[in-house]
């Protein structure tokens, strides 16, 4: 089962085992795990979640990705609170992609 909180095309998740074969081959178990197009970082988490790594990077050119992950990691509480507070409508959708993307109100300090 792969723990992204993103439904990513592409899934790299698939690959863990093969990742994790790799880590252990090449002896750097407990190491960190870089990602540079993380996308739902489904590799990343898992080997995080599983132990394999002890730390992970992940990054992604996407800026709306990027900021995704940023605002979980660096804006936690605030992403919760935005999440169960802003009104779901489509009103509020139309606002994010008219006036303003949604990522620019999350990156607002990055």
């Amino acid at each position: 089962m792969f723990y992204s909180p993103l439904r990513y095309p592409g899934g790299k998740g698939k690959l863990e085992p093969f990742m994790k074969l790799l880590i252990r081959q090449i002896g750097h178990l407990g190491g960190t795990y870089v990602e540079p197009f993380a996308g739902g970082a489904g590799i990343a988490l898992e080997l995080l979640k599983k132990e394999i790594v002890s730390d992970i990077v992940i990054d992604d050119l996407d800026k709306g990705i990027y900021s995704f992950w940023r605002s979980i990691f660096s804006e936690t509480d605030r992403f919760i609170n935005d999440i169960r507070n802003i009104e779901l409508t489509i009103d509020e959708w139309m606002l994010g992609l008219i006036e303003k993307p949604w990522y620019t109100y999350i990156e607002r300090d990055f």
